[in-house]
């Protein structure tokens, strides 16, 4: 663990805050400068926009564009932090393995979200247009960068989630860029100066250490309602390798929270100074949700349309959920509530999660598969998942099923056929019951 006092919830103050926005990531920012500056006969703007695109097209550049400042940054091979504790970093591998699906359709349904009440991140995000244009894109590309980094040694010096946070920290810095060249021109939602000095720095050091909160804590709230536990170790194991992957994408390692009290002092700081929660407050976010949830029903089976904005209703805080324009739950609202109620009152608490974890599972492979079938553009591989996150997804489903099959085979037909009678039953009152509540909201 590191010396700094960043793990001390009082660490985090108003004043914090106002100091860390003016802080970008001076190793990635110079190299782009000196490429805009020397690279091309061109304006500076265009420059950046051409850098921007080599990024996200081909991940690299040709070597006659590789200025000394950014072949540097380039050739430059980090290893992890000393604080890095491979330990912890295994085991959140480990748990993603058994229930990657899972926790990856909740991160789409909430954690991208939570991020969008960002006034200024969403801004950013809307002005690159590389989400309420192209909502595949960043959705997508975030989607591999977690599949990388939860392989078994996927942050190690060259490994795929190494080489993502690498690109991602020169994409920002890029941005910045961009962003600072534009800031006097009207933004295209509201007509107003794209950005403002009293905002700080575009991407600074407090929004992307940001970006970790709701990958972690959002998740951490509201996994329960998904079907699943997360005691503190585990938690605390998935807080470490998102701070690693921070580290590894830019953030100063005396601002990352590296225990849950100091990760919460933080997160609920920055939602009160700089996230709103007001509505009409915040048009880029409602525009980024509504391209967002877009992307999700293209992901999830045609006949479920509208289930992440039922989860995202039923977990979310409603604050964020009017605030960002999420629509109102529509009729899977009914089997969502449904398989809550039977399973609460058929079986027990423990079978209640795990029937949500199932569906939620489910619904989670379905997304994974459909982003395989999506182009990843321009000269970059294809979306897929990494071989070893496949064979742990496989190995646990086979031991599931295992499982069901041996519990089947100790309980007697009678017992069998009676729970059968009962789960009947109550099954059809209870979905009547909420069908009817649901007509009478509607």
């Amino acid at each position: 663990m590191t010396d700094t006092t960043s793990t001390d919830p009082a660490y985090w103050t108003t004043e914090k805050i106002a100091e860390i926005i003016l802080r970008g990531d001076p190793p990635a920012d110079a190299a782009v400068h000196a490429y805009i500056e020397d690279v091309a006969e061109m304006p500076a703007i265009e420059a950046a926009g051409r850098l921007a695109g080599n990024i996200a097209r081909t991940a690299h550049l040709p070597s006659e564009e590789q200025v000394p400042e950014m072949k540097a940054f380039l050739d430059d091979r980090p290893d992890l932090p000393e604080w890095a504790n491979r330990a912890q970093i295994l085991r959140s591998q480990e748990l993603f393995g058994q229930i990657g699906p899972v926790l990856g359709f909740a991160m789409l349904c909430n954690s991208f979200p939570a991020s969008y009440a960002s006034p200024r991140g969403s801004r950013i995000l809307t002005f690159s247009g590389r989400l309420s244009e192209k909502p595949k894109r960043r959705i997508m590309e975030t989607t591999q960068l977690v599949w990388d980094m939860f392989q078994p040694g996927g942050l190690e010096i060259g490994a795929p989630g190494w080489v993502d946070a690498r690109r991602v920290r020169l994409m920002h810095a890029t941005v910045r860029a961009l962003v600072s060249a534009h800031a006097d021109e009207p933004h295209h939602v509201d007509d107003e100066p794209l950005w403002r000095p009293e905002w700080g720095q575009p991407i600074n050091q407090m929004e992307m250490t940001a970006f970790i909160m709701p990958m972690t804590l959002t998740l951490f709230d509201t996994m329960p309602k998904f079907g699943l536990q997360l005691d503190r170790q585990q938690q605390e194991d998935l807080l470490h390798i998102w701070c690693v992957l921070g580290h590894l994408m830019g953030c100063s390692d005396d601002l990352l929270p590296f225990t849950l009290e100091s990760a919460r002092a933080f997160w609920q700081l920055v939602q009160t100074e700089e996230y709103e929660y007001d509505r009409g407050e915040n048009p880029d976010g409602v525009e980024l949700m509504r391209a967002h949830n877009e992307m999700l029903d293209e992901l999830t089976p045609r006949f479920l349309h509208g289930l992440p904005r039922t989860a995202q209703r039923l977990t979310l805080d409603p604050r964020l959920c009017d605030a960002l324009g999420i629509g109102q739950p529509n009729w899977t609202r009914i089997p969502f509530v449904a398989v809550r109620e039977i399973t609460e009152r058929v079986w027990w608490t423990e079978r209640h999660d795990k029937s949500i974890a199932w569906v939620a599972d489910k619904v989670g492979r379905t997304a994974i598969n459909r982003i395989l079938t999506m182009e990843r553009g321009g000269e970059r591989p294809p979306f897929s998942v990494p071989s070893e996150l496949e064979a742990m997804w496989a190995n646990r489903q086979l031991q599931t099923r295992r499982g069901r099959v041996m519990q089947r085979g100790r309980t007697g037909v009678s017992t069998v056929a009676r729970r059968a009678r009962t789960r009947y039953a109550s099954m059809k009152s209870w979905i009547t019951a909420t069908a009817r509540s649901g007509s009478r909201q509607t």
